[in-house]
């Protein structure tokens, strides 16, 4: 992965947007950030890490502390990263959750977090959660792993240097991904505990089904079965003895079955004379009872047929005129329902006519209202003829109102600038006297110095001069007066730099005045041009008279289109009034039409409905007049009572008659019974029923203790039959548990690295052993260039005691005095070389196991301050080993020989007005 450009919107101290280029730092080599403490060499790093995976690069900071707080509000916080991998460029842009000003009205909203994945391919990933997969996918590394090979934050790649064999399984775990060997040591352990368990609850089970063994107290083998109980005896004996119970009780079981038998068929005999004994005693009583209700019977009958002939001779004329009578009323019933339908409809007649005189007179009303709004609508419609005409003229109006205020106000906006280039104009005239006077300055110290310069030649040349000799200006041999050597004479590299220094002012105080003048010339360009810009509007022929009438004039015309749009709503209100009564009034007329054609429909169905009540008036008449009773309610009440006395009579009749025929048919029935008593006795035989009951109470009792003593003796053989069969299951289980527990036991004590006497290493830690012997051979190689040969790791052999899990500690060898010693005894600067070459070795080893992954960039946030000069040198010397095949290395660093050493640097300032900044250089 090679970053091409970073793009930081209110990023961290980042207050705008900022644009860093990596491509400027070259493909390979290593580039310093160095910079202000807290300006936000750090934040570069974090961009990168959060533009990936959405999270900054160090532990220590959080997404929701990325938006910077000297933003302005309506500023967004924005990661843009352009990366290339494997010759493909992709584009990310991220955002994390952060409060920004409201679109409209005042106020914060939340911003959520974004992101966005544009591929060379052209596939655009827009969800976090498909972006956060798809960058996994083309680096091949998350961003943990990515934080430990390319972006080693501060303090972060420290960790492994300091972490003992648990916290290092724990980073191997999550970076080569060996949580398959810890599930299988889990799964191992789980399942001989399982298995253990299993163990222990089949013997439960077998000590449970021993203390249910059944046995009789009196029996002698009661004293082997408490031993059993009390885990004194083997299980093979347990066995014999259960074995012995269940035959002891076979034999009881089938002793007293068969004596069982003998007392159910001797019980059968005296049950059955007692039977016979009792169905004779009932058959006495039975026949002595017949004999008495017969003669009772007999002395009823004179009596029963006398009532029946009465009840016969009165009550049968008395029911045939009740129901002639009821017949001929039932004749007439028809009529009484036509007359009930009669009665209705005539009253149902009245209530329509009725309704249809309150509906005609409710039609009259309503057209009388719809005429009346109809009338008052086309008043109105005519009042509103010129409405349209009166809004376009409005309208018109309007436009060229506002067009001259849109006018005015750029006008105004133009004034507005003109003052502000006259502020600017005034301070460039200031600046241009302030460097007049400079250069004047330096001007008049120039001359100075040239005839101080020029004097103090006089003088240099005097020194040469000798009594006799010519002079070389003049030719004198005599030199009365020779100039004297000032101390204040300027040597000629001060003149150069004088003169320079005048001529630099001079063309400073040139730049200045054309400046100036050119702003100058601006200004009046832009007023003129305002000036002829309202000629058409305003009275004024001078710039001045502009500024004083625009406000005023910009006033009355803002109200102007302020009543102008008022007048146009209310106009453009009665064009759609009228429109809208174009449409009403011919409704309204519909309406008119419509109530009319109703009306005449009621009219004809009063008609109608008015000669149909006449007809029915005069059936109602006809039929009173026939019929006996005034409704058909009296008639069928008259009926019922008719019909009531008519069964009442025949109710009479029929019970005396009814009463006598029972009576016979008892007579009969008693006769019937007593023969078949007397025939019954006949062969009666003579049975002792006070002895025979007597041996069933016996025969009974020694049953009952018998059944008592079989129901005991089979639930004990019952109950240790299946003792047995379940101990036989339980044992056989256990030891298959036992064979299992013991194979998978040895397997979950190997791979938790629990076997006694043996170090305590787990099979993940075995396996995380391999990577770390990797590492650390890939570390040593520049551990060793770091420290000039001292110092290699070496992963300790031997944990400090048995009982704590070992593998992956870590010492060093000191080659200096053939030592070895724990790598956390090193000092600051060589716990930096040391951590800095592990997580460099961890690195390798990393892309390695990925199938070969390269990182083209590599970054390192960490203290080379504690180095001294000579390990930096070998600490830079290392470095530069990583950036081989076009691999760029970016340090941060605020050590100065750094500085001096790599000329590529981003160097990232403060600003005062709050924020930073950063340039390249290099």
């Amino acid at each position: 992965m090679r970053p091409v450009t970073l793009e930081m919107s209110a990023f961290g101290p980042y207050a705008g947007k900022v644009l860093l280029e990596f491509e400027k730092l070259g493909r390979s080599g290593i580039y310093l950030i160095t910079g202000d403490t807290g300006a936000g060499k750090t934040t570069i790093f974090d961009a990168v890490t959060f533009a990936l995976y959405g999270e900054p690069s160090g532990d220590n900071r959080d997404a929701g502390m990325l938006r910077s707080e000297y933003a302005d509000p309506s500023t967004g916080t924005e990661v843009k990263l352009v990366f290339e991998y494997a010759g493909k460029r992709y584009t990310l842009r991220r955002n994390p959750t952060y409060m920004r000003k409201k679109l409209r009205g005042e106020g914060l909203a939340e911003e959520k977090a974004a992101a966005e994945l544009l591929c060379p391919d052209g596939r655009l990933f827009t969800k976090i959660k498909e972006v956060n997969q798809a960058v996994e996918e083309i680096l091949g590394l998350d961003r943990d792993q990515f934080c430990q090979i390319a972006m080693l934050a501060q303090g972060d790649f420290r960790k492994l240097l300091k972490a003992g064999t648990d916290e290092r399984k724990k980073i191997f775990q999550k970076l080569f991904h060996t949580e398959n060997y810890a599930a299988l040591q889990g799964s191992l352990r789980n399942e001989a505990n399982a298995l253990d368990a299993r163990f222990r609850e089949a013997n439960g089970s077998i000590r449970q089904y021993i203390g249910a063994i059944a046995c009789r107290e009196e029996d002698p083998l009661s004293v082997e079965v408490d031993r059993a109980k009390n885990e004194q005896l083997p299980l093979t004996e347990v066995m014999a003895l259960l074995d012995r119970l269940i035959e002891e009780d076979e034999n009881e079981y089938a002793a007293c079955t068969e004596r069982g038998e003998s007392l159910e068929a001797a019980l059968a005999e005296t049950v059955k004379r007692l039977t016979v004994a009792e169905t004779q005693r009932r058959t006495e009583n039975a026949l002595h009872e017949a004999r008495r209700k017969l003669e009772s019977e007999r002395a009823l009958l004179p009596q029963m047929r006398a009532e029946w002939e009465d009840r016969d001779a009165k009550n049968t004329p008395a029911i045939e005129a009740a129901g002639k009578k009821s017949a001929a009323l039932t004749a007439e019933l028809p009529e009484y329902v036509e007359l009930d339908a009669k009665k209705r409809m005539a009253e149902s007649l009245r209530r329509s006519l009725r309704e249809l005189e309150r509906q005609i007179e409710e039609k009259n009303r309503g057209e009388r209202a719809l005429r009346e709004e109809r009338d008052r609508l086309r008043a109105e419609l005519a009042a509103l003829g010129a409405a349209e005409t009166d809004e376009l003229s409005a309208k018109n109006e309007l436009a060229r109102g506002k067009e001259q205020l849109r006018a005015a106000r750029e006008l105004q906006k133009e004034t507005q600038e003109i003052a502000r280039l006259e502020s600017e104009l005034r301070a460039k005239q200031e600046a241009y006297r302030s460097k007049a006077r400079g250069a004047e300055e330096l001007k008049t110290a120039y001359d100075r110095m040239v005839r101080a310069f020029l004097d103090g030649q006089a003088g240099v040349l005097a020194l040469t001069l000798a009594e006799g000799e010519p002079c070389p200006v003049c030719g004198s041999l005599s030199h009365p007066r020779p100039a004297q050597l000032s101390a204040a004479s300027p040597s000629k590299a001060e003149l150069d730099r004088a003169k320079a220094a005048a001529e630099r002012a001079g063309r400073e105080m040139t730049a200045a005045s054309e400046a100036a003048g050119k702003l100058a010339s601006g200004i009046a360009a832009r007023k003129e041009a305002a000036v002829r810009s309202c000629q058409s509007r305003l009275e004024a022929a001078e710039y001045e008279t502009l500024l004083r009438l625009l406000p005023e004039r910009l006033a009355v015309w803002e109200a102007e289109a302020k009543k102008g749009e008022e007048t146009l709503r209310l106009l453009r209100g009665r064009v759609e009034r009228k429109r809208a009564l174009e449409s009403l009034i011919p409704q309204k007329e519909a309406a008119l039409e419509k109530n009319a054609e109703e009306k005449t429909a009621l009219v004809n169905r009063l008609y109608a409905e008015t000669e149909k009540e006449k007809s029915t008036d005069s059936r109602i008449g006809e039929l009173r007049d026939k019929l006996s009773f005034s409704s058909g309610e009296e008639a069928r009440k008259e009926i019922a009572a008719l019909e009531t006395e008519r069964k009442r009579l025949e109710t009479e009749r029929d019970g005396a008659k009814r009463a006598l025929g029972e009576l016979e048919k008892r007579i009969a029935e008693l006769k019937a019974a007593a023969a078949e008593n007397e025939k019954a006795l006949e062969n009666r035989i003579e049975i002792d029923a006070a002895a025979e009951e007597e041996l069933r109470r016996r025969y009974g009792e020694e049953k009952n203790r018998l059944s008592e003593r079989v129901k005991k003796t089979y639930s004990r053989l019952d109950a240790n039959r299946g003792i047995r069969k379940s101990i036989s299951g339980k044992i056989a289980e256990a030891a298959e548990i036992e064979k299992q527990l013991v194979t998978v036991r040895s397997l979950s004590d190997t791979a938790n690295g629990t076997l006694p006497g043996k170090e305590k290493i787990m099979l993940e830690t075995y396996v995380q052993m391999m990577y770390f012997d990797r590492i650390l051979g890939r570390a040593n190689t520049r551990l060793l260039t770091m420290t000039d040969g001292q110092y290699e790791f070496v992963r300790k052999k031997q944990a400090s005691n048995r009982q704590s899990q070992s593998g992956l500690e870590l010492d060093v060898i000191d080659h200096n005095n053939d030592s070895e010693r724990s790598a956390n005894s090193l000092s600051g600067g060589e716990g930096f070389m040391a951590s800095l070459a592990l997580a460099l070795g961890l690195s390798d080893e990393i892309q390695s196991a990925a199938g070969g992954l390269h990182l083209d960039t590599l970054f390192v946030d960490e203290g080379f301050g504690s180095l001294d000069e000579n390990a930096l040198q070998d600490v830079m010397r290392a470095l530069n080993g990583l950036t081989e095949g076009e691999r760029l290395v970016g340090i941060i660093s605020h050590v100065a020989e750094l500085k001096e050493k790599i000329d590529r640097q981003i160097i990232v300032t403060k600003e005062r007005t709050g924020g930073s900044s950063f340039r390249i250089v290099g």
